[in-house]
């Protein structure tokens, strides 16, 4: 509905009732797609109001999220990419170098389980192309041009 009226209200009621969610699954289980579906809420919230806190708990949402998928396994690269892309975020908001690389890390490792032929690897390569292109112009790393 927020992509249709554009309300605010519709992103917080969102962000409730996933945390909610999140809230329920049981001890010592947690559910992969309630933390990247609270993430999700998260950063378009972000986007409309620009509150720091939001694109912070983001991040921690999809490394928890990460931390539940074992490596290699299931949406463990859909992990990492999202991961990725809301660290991305927050370098073109905040220019913390640690980010940047973060971001090309984990595309890398995302990489590795996307071989050639895998259906989302474009993903990871947009991802990483535009975190070494950002990288390159903000801090001039010289190797990021040849990659």
């Amino acid at each position: 509905r927020f992509q249709q009226c554009g309300s605010i209200d519709d992103i917080d009621e969102s962000i409730q009732l996933c945390r909610e969610a999140v809230s329920l699954c049981p001890m010592g289980y947690s559910d992969r797609d309630a933390h990247n579906n609270l993430a999700f809420s998260l950063v378009r919230r972000f986007g409309r109001r620009g509150k720091s806190h939001d694109l912070d708990d983001t991040i921690s949402l999809h490394e928890e999220a990460l931390h539940l998928c074992p490596v290699g396994r299931g949406s463990y690269d859909i992990s990492l990419n999202n991961r990725g892309s809301a660290l991305l975020t927050r370098f073109n908001e905040r220019g913390d170098v640690d980010d940047i690389n973060r971001v090309i890390s984990f595309c890398c490792e995302a990489l590795v389980l996307r071989p050639p032929g895998h259906p989302r690897r474009d993903t990871t390569f947009a991802i990483l192309s535009l975190a070494l292109n950002t990288r390159y112009d903000e801090l001039h790393v010289s190797e990021d041009f040849n990659e």
